[in-house]
């Protein structure tokens, strides 16, 4: 996430981004939600790095 997340969000061409499978389900493991709606590091950094 934080790789790439800042090339795509920099990006003049990028006109949105989606988040495919952001809670964790029956599925997979790998959100950034937990089932509870608690963010998991991810989200909190996704967070932060919107917020500046």
């Amino acid at each position: 996430m934080k790789e790439i997340f800042p090339v795509l969000w920099e990006y003049p061409a990028v006109k949105g981004i989606t988040f495919w499978g952001y809670k964790h389900s029956w599925l997979g493991k790998n959100g950034v939600l937990v089932c509870d709606g608690i963010d998991r590091s991810a989200m909190t950094w996704l967070k932060s790095y919107i917020s500046k």
